[in-house]
């Protein structure tokens, strides 16, 4: 029996895939997720030599199959497809979230306090982080991190993240950050940190968001004004109705505008479906040693009050300001 074209392309594949699979024992596990960096492209490699090899057998026993004429194929189309394909992915990245503000923007005459900043590619913000968050790894006596990576973006978790009210998480097999596609341009540099800082890591939310405060402190103003933002978010759930309103009047009105940006994103959340994610999550926090689970993103604005992380901001302002 002969194979036919899809037959040979199926040993060529399911050969692939055994070279990859095999390869994939060499990833070494990681201490902080049971499964390993591993396990999920040993599932999707394993399918692979599956799908192949079946493949494989179905031309093998179809070999009495008379061979037809060639049809008419057209290959160019299927590169053109692919050409294009191409060029979608290279220039996305570039293009993409200027067409998404055009089109978010309600009205065309509203500017922020960092529209400059808004076109930015991700390489470029994930680089401007790389250096304060070493920086304050260090300074806080905490491993460092490894490798960054550039942040990723799920289309399919797009919907959930917004009814539930996430902006980030960790993908526990590839050990990735992966961050809410409609994150304002300020908002994104402190939810990159703090996911950076579960990399290195801090799984206690509180310690996240310390370490991705103080990171985006030590950087420069784009990543400082971003942990500014979210401190006055924080600040302010604590503070009673008329002290909040007080404090959010003599905020600057670019400020205010921020924040009241930020607040029409989070009202597309879903409140039952924002429960059901925090119960799961405060349960995986909970098996992940971090005792009062999802209750630990409150105790964030103690940790970045207290007296070791003001010393370490204020030590590295002074040296900054000497130039140091």
């Amino acid at each position: 029996m002969k194979l036919s074209k899809d037959g040979w392309t199926g040993l060529a594949v399911l050969a692939a895939s055994l070279v990859f699979f095999w390869l994939t024992l060499e990833l070494r596990p990681n201490p902080l997720v049971p499964v390993g960096p591993g396990f999920y492209p040993r599932i999707v490699l394993g399918l692979t030599a599956f799908l192949s090899l079946a493949l494989v057998v179905f031309d093998l026993a179809d070999g009495k199959k008379s061979v037809s004429k060639s049809e008419n194929l057209n290959y160019g189309l299927v590169l053109a497809v692919f050409v294009i394909f191409g060029l979608y992915v290279g220039v996305m990245p570039y293009v993409g979230f200027r067409i998404a503000r055009y089109f978010s923007r309600g009205d065309p005459t509203e500017r922020t306090f960092l529209d400059r900043f808004s076109l930015e590619t991700e390489s470029a913000r994930s680089a401007r982080l790389e250096d304060p968050m070493r920086t304050a790894l260090a300074r806080l006596n905490r491993a460092s991190l490894a490798r960054p990576g550039r942040p990723k973006f799920s289309v399919v978790l797009t919907p959930f993240f917004t009814w539930a009210g996430v902006d980030g998480m960790i993908n526990p097999l590839a050990l990735e950050s992966i961050v809410h596609t409609e994150l304002l341009p300020f908002e994104r540099p402190f939810v990159l940190a703090h996911e950076w800082a579960h990399l290195s890591g801090q799984a206690d939310e509180a310690e996240a968001n310390a370490v991705g405060w103080f990171a985006c402190m030590n950087g420069p103003p784009v990543l400082a004004y971003s942990a500014s933002l979210y401190l006055i978010l924080e600040a302010a759930g604590r503070l009673p109705a008329e002290a909040r309103r007080r404090a959010y009047a003599d905020l600057d009105p670019d400020v205010r505008l921020d924040l009241e940006a930020i607040g029409r994103r989070m009202r597309r959340q879903k409140p039952h479906v924002q429960q059901a994610a925090s119960k799961v999550y405060d349960q995986y926090l909970k098996a992940n040693r971090v005792r009062d689970g999802a209750a630990s993103y409150s105790r964030a604005l103690r940790l970045i009050l207290s007296e070791p992380m003001r010393s370490a901001l204020n030590e590295y302002g002074a040296k900054k300001r000497r130039g140091a």
